[in-house]
């Protein structure tokens, strides 16, 4: 593992045990709508300097910046609150104002929606970062601020490794073909939007796609374990292949809905019935329950 990503794993670490902790703090009960920002943005406002391994850079309008620590000599990761939302930044050290090219994963609240919407972006300047890493990040912030649900719009697109000048839309749709989840489905606990429709959609890609293109792209997806392929007119065609076997399938389901279910997914990193963490979920056991198995003979 390079340097860069261990040490994007350990600032991760140091920002969840932050939030965790603030979070300690906040009333009993749960939370709605986006009363966990609020009270992430009023903790942090009220405690700038205060807050032991978090150091305060700036206040713009009502967005907070903070500095988390350092990846290596050049990047830095920072945090960033507002009373509808939060960030995760990858930028400069010392920071460039023009952050929307930097990777970044975000939370905010669409108050029109009444629900919390996930923003990420993994292809912008910044170290390799995997998407996997960052999204494990954000699920795991969520769950600490006891936010229930929030929304992926699903069209996040690869590189194709075999021609790193091609870009591979909707990766979750070739994953589909495949056989595989989409993926969100693999880092968030969760379901579609409209599960009905999204396994029918599923259904209807199976059928349309023939034995030789699910091949290839199950081939692709394979090959993405092999870090010394050259680039190759050959290769360049696959990309070409399969951006057009994902076109005809979205436009095959597009016939029915515009933005296809499979690429809505609503994730629910907090439920406060169950204890649950890092994808897995377990039933809270009451005290009834306890004390009926403890007498058991």
């Amino acid at each position: 593992m390079s340097n860069q990503k261990n040490n994007f794993r350990i600032l991760s670490l140091k920002i969840i045990e932050i939030v965790k902790s603030i979070f300690n703090q906040s009333p009993a009960g749960d939370m709605d709508e986006y009363q966990p920002t609020i009270f992430l943005s009023n903790y942090l406002e009220r405690n700038l300097n205060n807050i032991s391994d978090l150091i305060f850079i700036q206040k713009s309008g009502t967005q907070l910046y903070f500095k988390v620590g350092n990846i290596d000599d050049e990047w830095v990761m920072y945090f960033l609150a507002y009373p509808k939302g939060f960030a995760i930044q990858v930028n400069k050290d010392p920071m460039d104002p023009d952050e929307r090219k930097y990777n970044n994963i975000t939370l905010s609240f669409d108050t029109n929606k009444q629900l919390y919407f996930y923003g990420i972006k993994t292809s912008g300047y910044g170290p390799r970062i995997s998407g996997k890493e960052f999204n494990k990040l954000m699920n795991d912030l969520a769950y600490c601020m006891k936010i229930k649900k929030f929304y992926i719009s699903d069209s996040a697109g690869i590189k194709c490794h075999l021609n790193k000048s091609i870009e591979i839309e909707h990766f979750s749709i070739m994953r589909v073909i495949a056989g595989k989840s989409t993926f969100y489905a693999t880092d968030f606990k969760g379901d579609f939007k409209e599960p009905k429709i999204a396994k029918d959609e599923i259904n209807t890609i199976n059928r349309i796609v023939s034995d030789d293109d699910k091949k290839l792209i199950r081939d692709y997806l394979e090959s993405l374990k092999n870090t010394d392929i050259k680039e190759s007119p050959e290769n360049t065609e696959k990309c070409n292949r399969i951006n057009k076997i994902i076109e005809n399938v979205l436009n095959e389901l597009s016939k029915k809905y515009y933005v296809p279910e499979i690429l809505k997914f609503i994730a629910t990193p907090y439920q406060s019935d169950t204890v649950q963490h890092g994808g897995r979920r377990k039933s809270k056991v009451t005290y009834k329950k306890q004390n009926k198995r403890k007498t058991k003979k």
